[in-house]
């Protein structure tokens, strides 16, 4: 599919309320196969959540508290972005991941591997992208950490993008 269908796809799919079930690196085919999630980084490592002394603001800080009460939930695989809107208390806000770091423009930090703690994290998975929850110490909380809600070191899937402050 190209880039003007994906494009129109995901316009159709945002007006029925769908966008969601195509997000965070779901599979681009019709194939039987078992989609796997986005793609892991050579060495990826999975952690717990960071301390709660780094300094957050209380947002951030129920955001990560959202994450590690969540742990191990395969309800939101391949629902990233909503995972990260509804962990900050919001729902709707961008239709895809990759959608919510265009919209971030010169707050990005592309590149950078060492976000603040409850700043968001973002990989070019696919088309739609995946976003995370920093947690201040290297690593990140979000979606398809082994298939389930978890925490891993950043990069841990391919193709990191960068950070930006959550603008929720």
């Amino acid at each position: 599919m190209n880039d003007t269908m994906m494009r129109h796809t995901l316009r159709f799919a945002v007006i029925l309320g769908l966008a969601s079930t195509v997000a965070c690196g779901a599979a681009e085919d019709a194939s039987d196969e078992a989609d796997e999630g986005p793609a892991v980084a050579e060495g990826a490592e999975e952690t717990g959540v960071a301390s709660d002394d780094l300094t957050a603001s209380p947002k951030a800080e129920s955001s990560l508290k959202w994450f590690a009460s969540h742990k191990g939930s395969s309800s939101y695989e391949h629902y990233c972005e909503k995972a990260v809107e509804n962990s900050y208390g919001r729902s709707g806000v961008y239709a895809s991941a990759i959608a919510n770091w265009n919209a971030q423009g010169s707050k990005r930090h592309a590149g950078d591997r060492k976000p603040p703690r409850g700043a968001l994290v973002f990989w070019r998975t696919s088309v739609y992208g995946h976003v995370g929850v920093a947690d201040g110490a290297g690593g990140f909380c979000s979606t398809s950490v082994g298939g389930r809600i978890g925490c891993a070191k950043i990069p841990y899937f391919q193709n990191y993008l960068g950070w930006a402050p959550a603008p929720f």
